[in-house]
């Protein structure tokens, strides 16, 4: 950073209460933040006017995004000083990158919920709250905020997390000292959203057709690792051969968005038993490539990079299910399938639980295990013979 902040705000004469944004500006080749601030003219006068500082050069920050944080400090620096302290008001995006996420507290957390507060902020809320401060967001702007991520397909248990994440915030600024007001969160209404369609799970048979009408090797072996292994599509895209080793498959890291990240919970890293038919697509598709001894099992045609499932699915099945008249209800139906294809086979909920990796019973219970409807007409054939022969009275 080409401007120094200290030697920008150190001689600044007693502050002005008047909070200011800021102006980021690039100019030959500089990327410049002008401001209102105390100076001397040339009849040595103090007078409060209009300043321009170089924070950095283009060279250095391509593009806007990368400068903002610089930017972001700056103006904040020259705002503690024109502020009392006990009146500064800093700005939100500010506050969160470099007051929040860098606390002991939230650095404390385990990797996975910071991983998943991290993607949030970046992804949902940080384009959204630039212009705001901590003290100014009231519940309004939360509602306003709410109300834009659903605009954008966000569901209701998303804006939940989202509406959650945010009090957080709230609760930590005032524990440090940092904010003094009521929580704005608090009673929020979350938006209305519509009703979620039931999510899917595949079925053993649909899983056979796939296999059959799908013409691309790397593509019928993706829904088979999907389908009898239970990883989710991140782990799938994240698969190397040495995560296979004597029979059983080890989770090792996942990709998101592109990044490589560590699997989501502790619980995901357990082995998970590859069965026969598995082992030997495996092999197969293994000798074909070359017999590779490491590296990843899906790799892009450009590079060394992992494929992407979602390109995998868009270039490489899709057409032939829908030439089948078979339904393509994404990666994670595959999961869902299988914890639904085992029950319906009579495994133990905590064995499907140990399968798919899950933290608690209760979340394999709840989101994956679905009711196939086969299962459902047994049920009540069950019931009817019952009280036909009057093991159960219907009075």
């Amino acid at each position: 950073m080409t401007g120094s902040i200290a030697t920008a705000v150190a001689t600044v004469p007693p502050r002005r209460r008047r909070y200011q944004k800021g102006q980021l500006e690039l100019k030959h080749g500089s990327w410049r933040a002008r401001y209102y601030g105390w100076t001397t003219n040339k009849a040595g006068e103090r007078v409060w006017q209009e300043l321009c500082t170089v924070i950095g050069s283009r060279s250095e920050y391509p593009k806007r995004g990368d400068i903002l944080p610089d930017f972001q400090e700056f103006m904040a620096a020259i705002n503690a000083k024109n502020f009392d302290i006990d009146t500064y008001d800093p700005p939100f995006v500010y506050f969160v990158d470099r007051t929040y996420f860098p606390s002991e507290q939230v650095q404390s957390l385990e990797q996975s919920t910071l991983d998943g507060y991290n993607d949030m902020w970046a992804l949902h809320l940080k384009p959204l709250l630039s212009d705001i401060t901590l003290g100014s967001f009231r519940s309004v702007n939360c509602t306003q905020v709410l109300e834009q991520l659903k605009a954008k397909g966000l569901g209701k248990r998303s804006l939940q997390h989202i509406k959650s994440f945010l009090s957080g915030i709230y609760t930590f600024a005032r524990s440090q000292g940092h904010f003094d007001g009521a929580n704005p969160i608090t009673g929020t209404r979350l938006p209305k959203t519509a009703t979620p369609e039931d999510t899917y799970a595949y079925t053993l048979a649909e899983e056979e057709k796939m296999l059959k009408v799908v013409k691309s090797t790397r593509g019928r072996l993706a829904i088979a690792l999907a389908s009898w292994t239970g990883v989710d599509k991140g782990e799938l895209e994240a698969l190397r051969w040495e995560d296979f080793r004597a029979g059983d498959l080890y989770i090792e890291r996942k990709i998101w968005q592109g990044l490589e990240k560590a699997p989501k919970t502790e619980a995901r890293k357990a082995p998970i038993p590859i069965i026969p038919g598995l082992q030997k697509m495996v092999d197969s598709y293994r000798r074909r490539i070359g017999s590779p001894s490491d590296g990843w099992v899906f790799i892009a045609s450009r590079g060394k990079k992992p494929l992407r499932m979602d390109n995998l699915s868009k270039r490489e099945i899709k057409d032939d299910l829908k030439k089948a008249k078979l339904e393509w209800h994404g990666w994670h139906a595959f999961r869902r399938g299988l914890a639904t294809n085992l029950s319906d086979l009579g495994v133990a909920d905590n064995v499907i639980q140990r399968i798919l990796r899950h933290g608690d019973v209760g979340t394999t219970q709840k989101h994956y295990r679905k009711t196939l409807p086969r299962s459902a007409r047994k049920a009540m054939q069950k019931l009817d013979r019952a009280l036909k022969t009057g093991q159960i009275r219907a009075s």
